[in-house]
């Protein structure tokens, strides 16, 4: 059963309707509570393979390369944010979601701290996630605290019709003992 679930905002805009944002659900799983957080932290808009079609300008990737950065940056401050409410869990915690981040970028392992990933434990081979008809980069994740145990995990082939522009990561999960 849910116990509760929250929504909250996450900067630059804060505002309710935004993008980037956590829901906060707190239920209750074979008589144990746990606490999941599931994420979307803020995108960099344009890539880089956008930039090699039209008009070459060092105008065009200037304004790429700061968009780029402040995306960078949002995302470092949304994962702070999230890293500090984890911090504060006395539940075991499950993350999930879209984090916009690979593994190997400071917002990803940031959060990631004292977590195990479902993909590194579980996934045996190309774990891409994104985009969905042909991935080249993992930035969706299943996250869990020290009191689960990831008994198995996959990134399954996109649906038909797509549901997403993404593919999921479906962890199976059990307390451990």
């Amino acid at each position: 059963p849910l116990d509760s679930i929250s929504v909250h905002p996450l900067p630059p805009s804060g505002d309710a309707r935004a993008r980037s944002r956590y829901t906060r659900t707190h239920f209750t799983w074979q008589g144990r509570p746990a606490v999941l957080y599931n994420v979307h932290l803020h995108t960099v808009g344009a890539r880089p393979q956008e930039l090699l079609s039209g008009e070459q300008s060092l105008g065009r990737w200037r304004t790429f390369l700061r968009t780029y950065r402040d995306g960078a940056l949002h995302r470092a401050e949304q994962a702070r944010r999230i890293r500090r409410r984890v911090e504060q869990e006395t539940r075991p915690v499950l993350v999930v979601g879209d984090f916009n981040s690979t593994p190997h970028q400071w917002a990803y392992r940031h959060i990631a701290q004292g977590l195990q990933s479902a993909a590194t434990q579980r996934i045996a081979g190309w774990t891409a996630t994104f985009p969905a008809q042909r991935p080249l980069v993992r930035i969706d994740h299943v996250l869990a605290g020290p009191a689960w145990q990831i008994t198995d995990a996959r990134v399954p082939p996109p649906t038909r019709p797509p549901i997403s522009d993404h593919r999921a990561v479906v962890a199976q999960l059990r307390w451990r003992k």
